[in-house]
């Protein structure tokens, strides 16, 4: 998945560093992401569903030009307990020179999980 265009009308981008999460209640049982991912299963961009899956896509992000909204993680929970802190970091690493080089571009993220969000902050 790269940094794809959207018709999600609150966003102008999405962008997936990673896809796959794990339902933690009622609130997902309704999950898009799963249902693409799982739909998908076995081509290139979803070669095992909605399991987790890294990819290698961040200059795009990094590198994007003028004002932005990006969705970050639109097929995954970024704090979901299986995605290692290791990618966290590097992500935000990304968002962070993102940042630096283009300070109109947004990010946003979604989650869950604030207990887990939390802890990796005060870490961070």
């Amino acid at each position: 998945m790269s940094l794809n265009l959207t018709n999600i009308g609150w966003c102008l981008y999405t962008h997936n560093y990673a896809s796959g999460c794990k339902a933690i209640g009622p609130e997902c049982s309704e999950c898009y992401a799963e249902a693409v991912s799982e739909m998908k299963r076995g081509t290139a961009a979803f070669p095992w569903g909605f399991e987790l899956t890294k990819r290698e896509n961040l200059r795009e992000l990094v590198n994007l030009k003028g004002p932005a909204l990006v969705f970050e993680g639109s097929m995954t929970d970024w704090w979901w307990d299986q995605i290692p802190d290791a990618y966290r970091h590097e992500l935000f690493d990304a968002i962070e020179e993102l940042g630096k080089r283009n300070p109109a571009a947004q990010i946003l993220m979604l989650t869950k999980r604030t207990g887990s969000l939390l802890r990796w902050s005060e870490k961070r």
